[in-house]
């Protein structure tokens, strides 16, 4: 869940927690559903799925990039310098490739329950990754504190990597790439 402090008041935001929770019990019903129809009907489902969880990945990517958007202005109007902004741009470039070569290749007949549990535990640690980014705000020149700015985008993006890894069982093989 994550958290903002106003006016030395925390207040509990649980948007994405609660979010990707309903839409992955959502998802699993339509899975649960489409297993049980037979061969005529599962391609209509599977569209249908494979609508629905392009639209769940779509807005989990904005929330991502909202996330990167504002550490990024925080780094700038902080004049934390050109490493720290170029590699904020290396991980919009590794998220918009991750989350487009997913959009193109999502084959929906590989999702299984337990995948849609894998898939949003890997995205609710990511989107937390990303809100820890926030900790750019404020970290001017000062040595350490870039150092630690670092380290916040080193490990998100291992974690991209992780999730992009992740993400390659769900889809097509190559072989039905070049088909569609």
């Amino acid at each position: 869940m994550s958290k903002t402090t106003r006016k030395g008041i925390k207040i509990k935001i649980p948007f994405a927690e609660a979010w990707y929770e309903e839409i992955i019990e959502g998802l699993k019903k339509d899975v649960k559903r489409g297993s049980a129809r037979s061969l005529f009907c599962r391609s209509k489902s599977e569209t249908d799925l494979a609508r629905r969880f392009r639209e769940f990945l779509s807005i989990a990517e904005k929330d991502i990039e909202r996330h990167l958007w504002f550490a990024k202005g925080f780094a700038a109007s902080n004049e934390s310098g050109k490493e720290i902004d170029s590699r904020l741009d290396h991980l919009f470039g590794t998220v918009i490739s991750i989350f487009n070569g997913l959009f193109q290749n999502f084959e929906a007949s590989k999702l299984s329950e337990e995948s849609l549990n894998h898939l949003k535990d890997n995205l609710k640690l990511l989107n937390e990754q990303a809100g820890r980014l926030w900790g750019l705000q404020g970290i001017g020149q000062d040595s350490q504190a870039k150092e630690r700015a670092k380290k916040l985008i080193e490990g998100f993006d291992g974690n991209l990597s992780d999730f992009s890894r992740l993400m390659q069982s769900y889809q097509k093989s190559e072989e039905n790439r070049i088909k569609s």
